[in-house]
């Protein structure tokens, strides 16, 4: 069943039995993310979830982690890969719940994943209907755990849209979207770049500085995260785009050892790691 909160002009709508995913995100009547498209089923087709233990993609759903051999299955569609964790495709339930906030949370027993862990996930609105959303992952399991925490939102995208974000730079992918090298940003982000007509993009980006200023038609959007990448997402064709910040680069598990090269953490066991975003809609000043 789907909670929703108001405060500031704003209304947030919340589904905790899938993924605790937000549905809705309208502020003075302006849709702030993408709405969950009608008669939605997957996380993907709703405006934003969380990404716990892990963000984005671990090849083959295979790594090696401190003399253990992990395998994960694919868990999304054809995609070879795992990605995103579990808490995105699993019920959370409802911890907290008052008319500007909900406190949701989700405990992983071990299993193919092999660390059990608590996820708890807030989401408020603030006086000016700001989303203030902050998720943390404690680590039950026996010996430390790779762990990175992003959050997925998805934005309208409309023929003006423009993106500004200070990147310095970009991994090049695979065929597989798997990062291979690094090189630099296919569009001028730091100085804001336009959507509309952009080349498919669905890549890491490193030196983010934690903001990125998304300009509509009738506002500007500031996202600002604990962070220092962000994965954007721009499919050609499509009516939205996603900025993700992520604490790690994609398949962190499969490079060298944790470092901050890569931002994967070896969180040990009994600790708790936390990550916050928050995303600010307010007029256009110009």
């Amino acid at each position: 069943m789907a909670i929703a909160l108001e405060a500031g002009g704003a209304r947030l709508v919340i589904e905790p039995e899938n993924g605790s995913a937000v549905t809705r995100y309208a502020w003075r009547e302006r849709e702030v993310l993408r709405p969950a498209l009608r008669g939605a089923a997957r996380p993907i087709e709703r405006s934003c979830f969380p990404l716990v233990p892990f963000a984005n993609r671990i090849a083959y759903g295979k790594f090696r982690w401190r003399g253990r051999e992990i395998t994960l299955h694919p868990n999304f569609g054809d995609d070879p890969h795992a990605i995103h964790g579990q808490g995105w495709q699993s019920t959370w339930r409802i911890a907290e719940q008052s008319d500007a906030r909900a406190q949701m949370a989700f405990d992983h027993a071990a299993g193919e994943w092999p660390w059990a862990y608590r996820a708890e996930l807030n989401y408020s609105l603030d006086g000016d209907g700001a989303l203030h959303a902050t998720l943390s992952v404690t680590n039950h399991g026996d010996g430390a755990m790779p762990t990175s925490l992003g959050f997925h939102p998805y934005f309208p995208k409309y023929r003006p849209s423009r993106l500004t974000a200070a990147v310095d730079g970009m991994w090049l992918t695979d065929k597989t979207l798997l990062p291979a090298t690094l090189g630099a940003p296919i569009l001028d982000f730091a100085n804001g770049a336009a959507l509309e007509g952009a080349p498919f993009i669905d890549n890491c980006f490193t030196g983010w500085a934690g903001r990125a200023a998304i300009d509509q038609p009738d506002s500007q959007i500031v996202l600002q995260a604990g962070t220092r990448f962000v994965q954007i997402f721009v499919p050609e064709g499509m009516d939205f785009f996603c900025v993700e910040p992520a604490t790690a680069m994609p398949d962190s598990v499969n490079r060298a050892q944790p470092t901050r090269e890569t931002g994967l953490l070896a969180l040990p066991s009994g600790a708790t790691y936390t990550v916050s975003m928050t995303i600010r809609p307010q007029e256009r000043t110009s």
